[in-house]
């Protein structure tokens, strides 16, 4: 039916995202690689047809995202996580700031976040799980909750980066986002201990550099 639809036809979007739906739902059952890269196809050229400033681009980027979690949750290649960030990223980028989905994204990237944390050593570019977890912590408010703890994540990573490569940019911006971490805390917070244990060794290790 949807090889019957122009690309402008506006029911073709839909069309196309419940035939993608449907192969999911064979792989997710069957688990054949062919309707693993037939759906993806189908998202993609789904994102495609939106207009970049259209809202509804946004939701299928977000499916996107969780279509890769699926299948790297299914088959375990890195790769389909590195996809699900990346996708989870551009629906974070096309989402309003004032949208009420954004927190939800936002804690949705978090959650891909730190699966991929366990698995960094196997990742193809760590430098994009840096960059995102970057845009998680830049775009909360320092009122949120979950900001100290995305600081201290992405400064554990920054230095584990330096541990390996050595690049004294990685440390000072380490310790300045544990800074911030401890900052963003009251000292009756249960993890301001934690945070200040964290920070101690990493100033004592820039002293000595």
């Amino acid at each position: 039916a949807s090889e019957l639809l122009v690309d402008t036809d506006t029911s073709k979007p839909n069309v196309l995202i419940g035939l993608g739906n449907a192969i999911l739902a064979r792989f997710q059952r069957l688990g054949e690689q062919d309707d693993h890269s037939t759906s993806m196809s189908i998202y993609r050229y789904v994102a495609d047809l939106m207009p970049n400033d259209h809202l509804e681009r946004f939701t299928y980027a977000r499916g996107l995202a969780a279509t890769s979690r699926t299948y790297f949750e299914r088959l375990g290649k890195l790769e389909y996580l590195e996809d699900a960030i990346t996708f989870q990223c551009l629906a974070i980028e096309l989402i309003p700031g004032d949208h009420c989905y954004r927190a939800l994204c936002l804690n949705e990237l978090g959650t891909l976040l730190r699966r991929c944390y366990e698995h960094l050593d196997g990742l193809n570019d760590p430098e994009r799980y840096i960059a995102c977890m970057r845009v998680i912590v830049g775009a909360l408010k320092d009122e949120h909750p979950q900001k100290p703890r995305s600081s201290q994540h992405l400064a554990q990573t920054l230095l584990a980066r330096f541990k390996r490569l050595g690049d004294i940019r990685d440390l000072d911006d380490s310790i300045f986002h544990q800074r911030r971490a401890v900052e963003l805390v009251s000292d009756s917070h249960p993890d301001k201990p934690a945070y200040l244990s964290h920070l101690a060794p990493s100033l004592r290790l820039r002293s000595e550099h």
